[in-house]
């Protein structure tokens, strides 16, 4: 077993989830990992499991476009390398918002572990082959993305 394993089983032994079945998700294209998590009794869940170490750090607020090209990737596009309190802040900021995200019954930041609430696998192209109107999902959608827009700029982590 790799320590990373190990990791992952004490944390959702800590969470009361370690009677859970595990189902591994598809790998997308990030370092990140998602499991399925079917407890003994509730609802599903899902692990979100993002080593801390596997990506090249965020770049700082006040770098030029010189640094951040020279920090990697993640500096260059400004993306949050994998921090998953970032993950939670957004996802706050989104509740906040009254908009849609998960709740997370367990985090382990320091670590790059989450449990979150699972959403399902359905996605609008899927339910819209399966036969559901399209314009309310689109309008939803439109919606969301005002409330966004109106809303500016979520406030700086504390």
């Amino acid at each position: 077993m790799s320590d990373r394993e190990a990791l992952r089983l004490d944390f959702l032994k800590a969470a009361g989830l370690d009677d859970a079945v595990r189902l591994a998700l598809p790998g997308d294209a990030s370092t990140r990992r998602y499991e399925r998590l079917t407890p003994a009794t509730g609802p599903t869940l899902m692990l979100m499991d993002q080593a801390p170490a596997a990506e090249s750090p965020p770049c700082d607020p006040s770098w030029s476009p010189d640094q951040r090209r020279a920090a990697g990737w993640n500096a260059v596009a400004r993306l949050s390398a994998g921090r998953i309190e970032a993950f939670a802040a957004v996802a706050a900021h989104l509740k906040a918002l009254g908009l849609s995200a998960p709740d997370l019954p367990a985090l382990d930041a320091a670590n790059g572990l989450a449990v979150l609430e699972d959403f399902g696998d359905d996605l609008f192209a899927r339910v819209i082959a399966d036969g559901a109107d399209e314009t309310p999902l689109y309008l939803a959608a439109i919606e969301a993305l005002a409330t966004l827009h109106d809303a500016g700029d979520p406030p700086p982590p504390s």
